[in-house]
């Protein structure tokens, strides 16, 4: 066992997030930290094979809420917390870097509508479409955002949310996940699970405000707390959902079987 430090003990913080590199940065992990006190945090890349830290982000010594690398282990997301309750989408190419550091670009994130205080406000989720042009945030506010990876600074491309509801309606965790799709049967696109228990698909090729999007692909009785994709051509379920009142449910296309 090899330990790599991401934050001294005696900062007290918490690993928040981390996630493998691919391609260039195969041997790669990247893992950033989080202060709950002052919401400062470090963010580092480690190169497992010489096990020590190759690479380190500022992040303007923001905490990290989550992150994700793009399907080509070219560029690292970080979204992150500011003490004042300001987020970022933070880009790093992480194939090109000088002295450790690697480039940056990011955009601050829209504020959270409707929601009472710091406690309640967070990135949970952040996915990368396959071809690495778009990237998906998913928030607290049962919001999502997309962005154009190439042209982060220009702002959000879509705004789209799920609906109020669920039998939970309080200390709502808003959208938890969102994964990218482009075959068959979902289409181009990605899903997300929201508080209105519903796993729905936005379509890229509709516009944000078309009523077409946010298909509804399968209702639940509660908050969907995190779904996973079945491959239906080896008998997996097309789509299985785990609820916030602990059931889970495998959704095909003939019938719904469901777990306590």
């Amino acid at each position: 066992m090899h330990a790599l430090i991401v934050a001294q003990p005696q900062h007290k913080h918490v690993t928040a997030d981390m996630d493998w590199g691919l391609g260039l940065t195969e041997n790669h992990i990247f893992a950033s930290s989080a202060c709950l006190m002052d919401r400062s945090g470090f963010h580092r890349g480690f190169d497992i094979v010489k096990g020590k830290a190759v690479m380190t982000f500022d992040a303007g010594e923001q905490a990290c809420s989550t992150m994700t690398m793009d399907p080509f282990g070219d560029n690292l997301y970080i979204a992150t917390e500011g003490a004042d309750s300001n987020y970022a989408l933070r880009c790093y190419d992480v194939r090109h870097r000088s002295k450790n550091k690697a480039a940056e670009q990011y955009v601050d994130l829209e504020p959270f509508a409707g929601i009472p205080g710091q406690g309640d406000t967070d990135i949970n989720c952040l996915s990368v479409s396959s071809d690495g042009i778009y990237i998906a945030a998913g928030r607290t506010d049962n919001r999502l955002d997309v962005y154009d990876t190439r042209m982060l600074t220009r702002g959000a491309l879509y705004n789209f949310s799920h609906e109020d509801g669920g039998l939970i309606e309080t200390d709502s965790y808003g959208v938890v996940k969102v994964q990218w799709v482009d075959s068959v049967p979902y289409g181009t696109g990605f899903l997300s699970g929201g508080v209105d228990g519903c796993v729905r698909l936005w379509d890229m090729k509709y516009a944000g405000d078309d009523p077409r999007n946010g298909e509804v692909l399968v209702r639940c009785d509660y908050d969907v707390a995190t779904f996973t994709l079945g491959n239906m051509y080896e008998g997996e379920a097309p789509i299985v959902v785990g609820e916030r009142s602990g059931k889970v449910t495998m959704f095909g296309y003939q019938k719904a079987d469901s777990w306590d």
